[in-house]
């Protein structure tokens, strides 16, 4: 898989920016004729939060975490020179896996999980690491590519199909690219002459419609839910934990810590 294309899907995970269903129909609403239903449930509104809570995909998580658990400990047993009788207990009883043996009936059940499929780091992660005695950077050096092999069959489990199930809709909606394109056309036009009619209204604002997402709005409201886009996007930071220019709490998404050193996108 092209490298920025799941950077660029891991990024959506973490802001909350998807395009899924509900986004869709603020966008488009005469597009998909009110269809916004969760293609794994079919029960629920389809949104970036419901798709990391949907039991549906929870369930399809669980063969992936158990196939990477078994991963993980190879990496560590490889890696480490102590016994395997000091790391063996942090690996098998690790949060981050051990929610397999006991579906969670909601994700808040499983909190160092939802941060892990947010893109996040959970501190639950590195016990293993130094239980094992595994020195900061050769942790690094594995955990990245454990993590970026791990998302990588979320993407291809989850969204991947969910895309594929989409462009079924879209087919049976009789909807093409060309649809989307012609909406914006005719939206761009629709706005434009209304514009015209009222020049002289201060209220009116192009962000007043369609759907803005709170982390990748594009106006220029230095506050701390979205400076750290603007922090990011300074050369001179990008050696630094983006997080820790923030003043967030991140609670509000789950119950989990996040290591800042090990931060990644």
């Amino acid at each position: 898989m092209n490298y920025s294309k799941i950077a660029s899907w891991r990024i959506k995970c973490s802001t909350y920016s998807l395009p899924t269903l509900d986004i869709l129909n603020r966008n488009y609403p005469s597009l998909l004729n009110g269809f916004n239903t969760c293609f794994f449930c079919h029960t629920t509104v389809e949104t970036n939060l419901h798709l990391w809570t949907c039991p549906a995909v929870i369930s399809k998580l669980i063969p992936i975490f158990i196939k990477h658990h078994d991963i993980l400990r190879i990496i560590i047993s490889t890696n480490s020179n102590s016994h395997s009788a000091l790391f063996a207990d942090a690996i098998k009883y690790c949060e981050v896996f051990n929610w397999t043996t006991n579906p969670p009936n909601t994700i808040d059940d499983a909190p160092h999980l939802h941060c892990l499929l947010l893109n996040f780091v959970p501190t639950e992660l590195l016990s293993p690491f130094k239980a094992a005695n595994i020195g900061k950077q050769l942790i690094k050096k594995n955990l990245f590519q454990f993590l970026l092999d791990l998302h990588h069959d979320i993407y291809n489990t989850i969204w991947k199909e969910r895309s594929s199930l989409w462009k079924e809709k879209k087919q049976s909606l009789n909807i093409t690219k060309a649809s989307f394109k012609n909406f914006k056309r005719s939206k761009h036009r629709r706005d434009h002459h209304q514009n015209q009619r009222r020049p002289n209204q201060q209220n009116f604002s192009p962000t007043n419609h369609g759907y803005n997402n709170p982390f990748n709005d594009s106006r220029r409201a230095i506050d701390n839910s979205i400076l750290w886009i603007y922090l990011t996007s300074s050369n001179f930071l990008h050696n630094l934990p983006w997080l820790s220019s923030l003043k967030i709490d991140l609670s509000s998404f789950s119950s989990y810590n996040v290591n800042l050193d090990l931060f990644y996108f």
